[in-house]
């Protein structure tokens, strides 16, 4: 195809600096299209707006930008590509769900950093999943919440459930 592809990342979710810096240097290495994923809405629109105004197509992935923001620094995209994160939690519900339905066992729910608009969404998913079981042996909804476990009544296996 003779498209070369190279990936780069902060070094953590949480360091919108480095990720700032990591898109600025991409400015100056004659890149005919950028694609990124902001670690918050805001963080890469005045980059992202010298980008475009240097004829650098872009494409955000997963975590969108601030459309309103960008677009005042005169910019834009030219796609927004995502999954559908609901359909992304509920599925790994379903999975821990299907592990966990002979034996019981514990769930520990791991996200990434707070807010963020992907890991929020997977996580409404695997609330819709769990919620509409009212008699699985995860527990009931109430449980449900940032950094709580589930308790299965006969102790087995142990799953993790990652959402971001």
């Amino acid at each position: 195809m003779g498209v070369q592809v190279d990936i780069f990342a902060s070094p953590s979710e949480s360091d919108v600096q480095a990720q700032l810096t990591l898109f600025e240097d991409l400015l100056n290495k004659n890149y005919k299209g950028i694609a990124f994923a902001p670690l918050s809405p805001v963080n890469l629109v005045q980059v992202a707006a010298k980008a475009y105004k240097k004829g650098i197509f872009l494409v955000n992935l997963d975590e969108k930008i601030d459309m309103n923001t960008l677009k005042q620094a005169g910019a834009n995209v030219e796609a927004f590509i995502t999954t559908d994160n609901v359909a992304v939690g509920k599925k790994g519900a379903d999975f821990i769900i299907s592990q966990l339905v002979e034996k019981g066992g514990k769930v520990a729910i791991i996200e990434g950093r707070a807010g963020v608009a992907s890991g929020e969404a997977r996580k409404t998913g695997k609330e819709r999943r769990v919620g509409c079981q009212p008699t699985s042996r995860l527990g009931p909804p109430a449980c449900l919440g940032r950094s709580h476990k589930y308790h299965a009544k006969n102790p087995g296996p142990r799953s993790i459930l990652l959402l971001q």
